[in-house]
């Protein structure tokens, strides 16, 4: 018996002079080498549940970890994919899925994280819950992109339309090229801010908004603001902002102002019947001040 034990092993395996294994081969090219067109298992079975790493040569495909069911099941393995992890699933054609759940079924997508999900070609889904079902779109966290060439990163953010952005917490861009920012003072999906319109952009800051012109440090900085609960925009005129201070006559600058000319006017393009604006002129406002100072 110990002969025949002995042949079946060299025909089995070759060793080469180098150490090196080949299962398959005679003349090894690497430390292990398995010829072309084989599938490698490390575990029990390829099909079905189990602890285990698969390289599926005539797949290019690869899968290291653990499933509960026929997720790394030959018809479920997609060409030049990749996936490890607990129950990972990447059909798609050159996809990837990493984590616990993630699932990547577009051609060339790839989906990372818990119950990630990346169901359309060239889409990314990135995060706990994230979910993309629109082609060439990117969820990160737990938002999703169900628009085509749609972007969603955040916290319950949707994109319901194509080529639309949303950000931050519980924004819905829920019209073609919206843009939706939403603040994190509500958390609950009720409570969204949402675009109306195509191609508008919408935010909400409960906190302000400053919009800064200048460099240098933000305390010293110039620009404009509207304060929690306001609705126009104000010029930041805080005196700390301020230096060189001249006193001004006040009487000689109102008259200054009442010289001013006043009246109706549209802007260029407007129907002047639906449109109509009132007050001066920018070049007499400059000029008045010019020669008070």
């Amino acid at each position: 018996m110990k002969p025949l034990f002995y042949t079946v092993g060299l025909i089995a395996c070759s060793f080469s002079a180098l150490a090196q294994v080949g299962i398959g081969t005679g003349t090894p090219k690497a430390f292990l080498n398995v010829p072309a067109g084989k599938t490698v298992l490390f575990g029990e079975d390829t099909l079905g549940a189990g602890t285990k790493l698969i390289w599926y040569a005539n797949k290019g495909a690869f899968r290291a970890g653990s499933i509960s069911g026929p997720q790394w099941n030959d018809a479920n393995v997609g060409v030049n994919s990749f996936s490890v992890g607990k129950n990972t699933l990447a059909i798609g054609s050159s996809s990837v899925a990493i984590g616990e759940n993630a699932s990547a079924s577009g051609t060339q997508s790839f989906a990372i994280g818990f119950s990630a999900i990346a169901g359309n070609d060239n889409a990314v889904a990135i995060g706990t819950g994230s979910s993309v079902a629109g082609m060439g779109s990117i969820a990160i966290g737990n938002s999703q992109a169900r628009g085509a060439y749609a972007v969603a990163i955040g916290l319950q953010n949707r994109v319901i339309a194509n080529y639309s952005l949303a950000l931050g917490s519980n924004a819905r861009a829920n019209k073609q090229g919206s843009c939706v920012i939403g603040d994190g003072a509500y958390l609950y999906e009720a409570d969204s801010v949402y675009s109306t319109a195509m191609n508008q952009m919408t935010m909400r800051f409960s906190g302000g908004y400053h919009l800064f012109t200048s460099g240098g440090p933000q305390a010293q900085a110039v620009g404009v603001q509207v304060l929690p609960g306001g609705n126009a925009w104000q010029t930041i005129s805080d005196s700390t902002r301020k230096e060189h201070f001249r006193p001004v006559n006040g009487a000689a600058f109102l008259d200054k102002i009442r010289q001013l000319r006043l009246g109706s006017w549209n802007y260029k393009g407007q129907d002047s019947k639906q449109y109509r604006h009132y007050g001066p002129m920018a070049q007499d406002f400059f000029a008045a001040s010019v020669r008070m100072s």
